[in-house]
């Protein structure tokens, strides 16, 4: 602190002036400052006995990821196949238990089935691709507990359901759970259904997953892996509007091929008058049989039109069949511009000999099929000793022989940028397709 001091002259009236300044700077006032209480007299006060606390470090996402259950359960041994087409499957692997009713409680699957249900229901809405937005929304109108119910209802008004199912459904049914907005907006009866509908799939995820699948697909689900099938509109198909005459005629040309095609195995069909005329086509797998070629066929005429419910043209892969229409007479003409890749992810040893083998084998494949009525042809050679190399080629019957020929010529030509020292692969076209794998994938040859 300084002081300040001034004398005046000595004329003038003898006033002494002094002042002060601070020089420190303080803290602005804080209202909730502490304030100093004033000693209480005669108050003892004794100390606190020391305490030692324990020192707590949260866990990182790793290190609860690397955490093991105390009892660990023991897996039972399945004869199902863990993968599918050869890949592997969509579905994170659970680990098998014999008796999950033993191990864990009803809240628990219902907790794992409602992660698995969701993840059904966001990949049906991949395809097409929509915003962001819509994706949501549509995942949403599925997710929650009044669609669970009003499926669940559905699935037990037939004979789907075995009675050791039904049991986990009325065994969920009872979970005791606190109240919350979604139970109070949907109200207990169709909240604790859709929690039992929740339970019987976490149930299944943990002892079949084949039953799983089927589950989903009779709840209206698509199944298998996100690569069985492919969409795609076709190219300057136009669209059309609700009642258009085009949209009566789509309907009754997909019901038509749901006919034609099994016996068979192919189909083809053209409905009305132009300019509202629409061409359809099905073809089924060479091996398949008539009854899943029936299958696969009216499974594919109904997503296609949920799918792309207002185009003029589409065409969509499954497995075991293709489906394809149009508003343009396509019949007898190479479908250069729907064509796509898939290749299994693991590599060979020796890319180069494996790539001439596969190359012989399919333009072997090619020669057989276009001198087959059916356009057809399978078969199988040796390589790395005993080890098999597995192939396959077919067209649509619409085309000529010497077409065949051409447009598998063309797509085994795409095999370096398909399937490059691949243990698998496909190229599929609207007109042609073959596959290879390292693993026999017919039904027979």
């Amino acid at each position: 602190m300084a002081i300040l001091s001034w004398t005046p002259s000595p004329a003038a009236v003898p006033v002494a002036v002094s002042a002060s300044w601070d020089t420190q700077q303080r803290p602005s006032y804080n209202p909730n400052a502490p304030r100093k209480l004033k000693p209480i007299p005669n108050l003892e006060v004794k100390p606190s006995p020391a305490i030692t606390l324990p020192t707590r470090t949260d866990p990182s996402v790793f290190d609860i990821l690397k955490q093991r259950p105390a009892r660990e359960v023991t897996p039972v041994k399945v004869d199902s196949d863990e993968t599918y087409l050869g890949y592997e499957r969509w579905l994170p692997s659970a680990p098998k238990v014999e008796k999950p009713r033993s191990v864990f409680n009803a809240a628990t699957l219902a907790y794992v089935g409602d992660c698995i249900y969701e993840l059904y229901a966001r990949r049906h809405f991949l395809y097409p691709p929509l915003s962001i937005e819509e994706y949501n929304d549509h995942v949403t109108s599925v997710v929650r507990c009044e669609a669970q119910d009003a499926l669940l209802l559905d699935l037990l008004n037939d004979s789907f359901l075995s009675n050791t199912e039904r049991d986990v459904l009325r065994w969920g049914k009872n979970i005791n759970s606190a109240k919350t907005k979604t139970k109070k907006r949907a109200g207990a009866a169709v909240y604790n259904r859709a929690s039992s509908l929740e339970t019987l799939i976490g149930y299944l995820y943990l002892t079949n997953v084949n039953r799983l699948e089927k589950l989903m697909q009779r709840l209206g689900f698509s199944t298998g892996a996100s690569a069985e099938t492919i969409l795609k509109e076709m190219n300057d198909s136009g669209n059309f509007s609700t009642y258009d005459p085009y949209e009566s005629n789509l309907h009754k040309l997909t019901a038509f091929l749901s006919i034609q095609a099994p016996p068979s195995g192919f189909g083809t069909g053209s409905i009305g008058q132009e300019p509202n005329q629409a061409y359809g086509l099905a073809l089924c797998r060479g091996d398949v049989s008539s009854q899943d070629c029936e299958t696969c066929v009216v499974e594919a005429g109904t997503e296609i039109r949920k799918r792309c419910p207002y185009n003029k043209g589409a065409i969509i892969w499954y497995d075991n069949c293709l489906f394809k229409y149009s508003n343009q007479d396509f019949f007898g003409h190479i479908d250069n511009g729907n064509t796509f890749y898939m290749w299994n992810l693991n590599n060979v040893s020796e890319p180069q000999d494996f790539n001439h083998k596969t190359k012989q084998l399919l333009t072997e494949l090619a020669n057989e099929a276009y001198a087959n009525p059916k356009l057809y042809a399978a078969g199988e050679t040796e390589f790395y000793g005993s080890e098999k190399l597995y192939g396959l080629t077919q067209c649509t019957k619409d085309l000529s022989a010497s077409d065949c020929k051409k447009c598998l010529n063309g797509i085994i030509n795409e095999l370096p940028s398909c399937c490059d020292g691949k243990q698998g692969g496909r190229v599929v076209g609207g007109s042609c397709n073959f596959r290879y794998e390292i693993y026999p994938f017919l039904n027979s040859l």
